[in-house]
């Protein structure tokens, strides 16, 4: 028997307002001229990009309630675009805001991102992968 934690007991409609949430969250940082973080490592800002959509991935996935647990990678696509979409539409916005701009590097950061999160979850339910 598995024991269930607390991200598999939230309702889809909770998911649903996390992804709204999070994405807020991005758009109001990406509104800054600089993020407060330390630099630790080169490539820093890669690694936060894809941490940063891995979790909207995350909970996009588990936003699609039942049709996500119906097989395929037909929903592992989808939140892999919608993720890749919106670090498009954040780079766009990043290029009006002074000290910031749009990269190339962030957006594929972004889809990666969003896809292994997406993934992560999709591996815990056997019947999604099995196509």
């Amino acid at each position: 028997m598995r024991r269930s934690t607390f991200w598999s007991r939230l309702d889809v409609r909770a998911y649903r307002w996390l992804v709204v949430a999070w994405m807020a969250l991005i758009f109001m940082m990406s509104g800054q001229p600089s993020v407060p973080a330390p630099a630790v490592f080169v490539g820093q800002d890669k690694f936060m990009h894809f941490l940063t959509y891995g979790i909207l991935g995350f909970f996009a996935f588990r936003a699609l309630g039942p049709w996500g647990g119906k097989g395929g990678w037909r929903p592992l696509a989808w939140v892999t675009v919608f993720c890749a979409f919106y670090g498009l539409t954040d780079e766009f916005h990043q290029s009006f805001v002074a000290g910031r701009d749009a990269n190339m590097g962030d957006l594929l950061a972004d889809a990666f991102g969003g896809f292994i999160g997406a993934f992560l979850v999709a591996r815990r339910q056997p019947k999604v992968i099995d196509e």
